[in-house]
């Protein structure tokens, strides 16, 4: 897709594998181009122009910005409740068809697609879901229509207990990970596995960390 925008003329800063510093000169490279308007995942582009780029912003050159994911809303809620979201932003990510049908069905059938990539079946293996929002809801489902085991553990007790209801086992962490094939972290926030060697030495030798949410912070990190 980047390449085929290319052709078309449009100026492209990203590519596939880019480290964390790539990432941010890609995010400068953009905002060096003075734009009007600007469309996030995540947050990072309009918190970096904020911090690296007030001129943008004090001289109305942004007119405006948008956010889609559910981490990059709450990141401006927080800038709001502080004054220092200085631009007007509409927050995509509370669109009930967004929220509801993108992160839920969406982020599940995208997370089954890439573990599908890695030539893993689903079937039979131990599953477990940390966290019971939207799209650990929609992962939670598809892994269980693919025949796995599924077990959530989730610290809002009322959506742990919406997980028990649709059927779900449901433990604290520290109970599922000696015998989980998958672990998959869906929660923005920090150390839903904590960074501990006695937690670590728990999880069996084969097993797979993947983590859904914006942040790689969420797993042993």
């Amino acid at each position: 897709v980047a390449a085929a925008l290319v052709t078309e003329g449009i100026h492209v800063f990203a590519w596939h594998g880019n480290t964390s510093e790539d990432f941010y000169w890609c995010i400068q490279k953009c905002l060096e181009a003075t734009p009007n308007i600007l469309i996030d995942d995540g947050g990072d582009l309009i918190v970096t122009a904020h911090k690296e780029f007030p001129d943008l912003i004090e001289s109305d050159t942004i007119y405006g910005c948008q956010e889609e994911t559910t981490t990059g809303v709450k990141r401006f809620r927080a800038m709001a409740k502080k004054n220092a979201l200085k631009i007007p932003l509409f927050p995509v990510n509370d669109a009930r068809c967004k929220n509801q049908f993108d992160n839920e069905l969406g982020t599940g059938q995208g997370v089954v697609s890439a573990i599908y990539g890695m030539h893993i079946l689903f079937a039979g293996k131990n599953v477990v879901i940390a966290g019971f929002g939207h799209c650990s809801s929609g992962m939670a489902l598809k892994a269980r229509g693919l025949g796995a085991n599924v077990t959530v553990t989730e610290v809002d007790p009322i959506k742990a207990l919406k997980a028990k209801f649709t059927g779900y086992n449901v433990k604290p962490i520290e109970q599922t990970l000696s015998e989980a094939d998958l672990i998959l972290t869906a929660t923005g926030c920090k150390h839903v596995i904590p960074p501990k060697t006695e937690i670590f030495d728990k999880i069996k030798d084969g097993a797979i960390l993947g983590n859904l949410g914006h942040f790689d912070i969420e797993n042993l990190a």
